[in-house]
């Protein structure tokens, strides 16, 4: 199993916007010093819950202060960008890691963020696809044409051109059914939710793998999961330590993803309405028995052994830092489950997606 460590860089009340990036920075370098394998970084707007707009931006500046891991976007917002300045971006990102780049991209899902940069939702699928469709050309090709309904090219060459080949890994985020058909059939990599229970995810992996043979695809070697982690001495530390964190980071998620009403979530956002209307219901119990590995090392990789057993998964990636929890218990925790965790897991049990 592969593992990677996922910033959301969050700016709960009292913290400041230089001690987000600060404090982020140097989780990211003690998870390289520690043995992870890679470094996820969020983009967000307009909003405590998520401080970095520009991910390719962040992924620049952590390409200098690392060297070993790889750095992964979950996710660039595609419709709040030109696909060729992130083309663009991306590449340069790929040279100046040494090829260390994974692209995650994603289609958006709050809101607030189409408002803000007054971007109709309604748009954000034709969006996404075209520029997923320039960004492949882009990266491969010389002098290409592109029509489409948002974006038109004639005999257009972008440099530079990534240094893997034919370019970086592709990551999608895909939560409802339609987006994990999409991506099975172009054969991308699958980003999944953090918040998503066991049976939920049950269900999205048997579709995916489903989706991906109707494709004739093959299924990719790597098999990810996105959950908040907290590894703490035993299960009163970590409550006490997590309560607050965890009512915070749901809270704010109800507060960032509703709208006026929720109709006013276009038909291709159903799903969403229904998942959605129940962040406010989540408490401390159902989150942590369904939706995060939090405890003990013990029963940290009891549950994180589960969910490779039944999924098949073979690369977590851990979100150590949630809501107020203080940096130096993000950091402790962070270095539980390295010495802890992670050697119990490293070499067990691989993705059994294609069998």
């Amino acid at each position: 199993m592969e593992f990677g460590a996922m910033f959301l860089l969050s700016r709960p009340e009292g913290r400041g916007e230089a001690q987000v990036f600060a404090e982020t920075l140097e989780q990211i370098e003690y998870a390289e010093a520690l043995g992870f394998d890679q470094i996820w970084l969020a983009e967000h707007h307009f909003s405590p819950y998520g401080y970095c707009p520009s991910t390719l931006t962040f992924a620049a500046h952590v390409a200098a202060r690392t060297k070993r891991v790889r750095i992964g976007t979950a996710v660039v917002i595609l419709p709040f960008w030109n696909p060729l300045i992130v083309a663009e971006e991306a590449a340069l990102v790929d040279h100046l890691s040494g090829g260390r780049l994974d692209l995650g991209i994603g289609r958006g899902y709050q809101w607030h963020e189409f408002q803000g940069f007054n971007l109709p939702m309604e748009d954000s699928r034709t969006l996404f696809n075209e520029s997923v469709d320039v960004i492949l050309k882009a990266f491969t090709e010389d002098g290409f044409e592109y029509e489409g309904k948002h974006y038109k090219y004639r005999n257009l060459t972008v440099n530079p051109k990534p240094v893997q080949k034919p370019h970086p890994p592709i990551w999608v985020a895909g939560v409802s059914p339609e987006s994990i058909r999409w991506i099975a059939q172009k054969g991308f990599n699958r980003l999944s939710a953090a918040t998503k229970t066991l049976d939920q995810l049950q269900r999205d992996s048997d579709l995916y793998r489903q989706a991906l043979d109707e494709a004739g695809r093959e299924h990719p070697a790597k098999n990810p999961l996105l959950r908040m982690v907290y590894v703490g001495d035993d299960e009163a530390s970590c409550r006490a330590d997590m309560e607050d964190p965890i009512r915070w980071f749901f809270a704010m998620q109800e507060t960032i993803v509703k709208p006026p009403t929720w109709e006013d979530l276009p038909d291709q956002y159903a799903y969403y309405r229904r998942a959605f209307s129940k962040l406010g219901t989540i408490d401390y119990e159902f989150a942590t028995q369904h939706q995060m590995l939090v405890g003990p090392p013990e029963e940290v990789a009891r549950r994180l052994k589960t969910l490779r057993d039944n999924l098949g998964i073979n690369h977590i990636m851990c979100q150590f830092s949630i809501g107020m929890l203080p940096h130096e218990k993000a950091m402790k925790s962070m270095e539980r489950f390295a010495a802890e965790v992670m050697p119990t897991l490293r070499d067990g049990g691989g993705y059994a997606g294609a069998s």
